[in-house]
């Protein structure tokens, strides 16, 4: 069976601090109204009934830096990466999509207006952390059990 390639485990770090900047950036930039003036453009000729002239990329870069920075996490291979770290990836995978279909179900029928669509752009991050969080805690607990069933033989 042909493998997927996975990034080197020296990606790790670059991915968590690509992450952690793009979303103390996103939070920055809609939470308190932070903006980089070199980010700024003009992109019309001049203001239209609901748009204006004059577009700020801080979010776009921001949200570029949290998803790249989220699928280098992803796709980056373990120390020991062995058949059951692969599955274990496969199934932290499943529980993501899962996951993200459930709160986007609950949130179409709780949420309107400018809340859904709060909810739509945080839930671009769902898949990603869900994964992420759950294939770190399974591993976690697989090596947690390990070294103690290793104490106890």
């Amino acid at each position: 069976m042909k493998t997927m390639r996975l990034l080197p485990v020296t990606w790790k770090w670059p991915g968590a601090i690509l992450s952690i900047l793009g979303l103390a950036l996103g939070f920055a930039a809609e939470l308190g109204e932070f903006s980089f003036s070199w980010l700024k453009f003009i992109v019309r000729e001049k203001n239209s009934f609901l748009d204006t002239a004059e577009e700020d990329f801080t979010n776009e870069v921001a949200l570029t830096l949290t998803i790249v920075g989220l699928l280098i996490l992803a796709f980056t291979r373990e120390r020991d990466e062995d058949e059951r770290v692969r599955l274990i990836r496969l199934e932290a995978f499943q529980w993501s999509i899962l996951v993200n279909f459930i709160i986007v179900l609950i949130g179409n029928w709780v949420l309107y207006g400018g809340s859904f669509f709060w909810l739509m752009t945080f839930n671009l991050f769902t898949p990603l952390v869900v994964f992420l969080l759950r294939f770190y805690y399974v591993l976690y607990i697989r090596e947690s059990g390990a070294g103690k069933l290793n104490s106890i033989l």
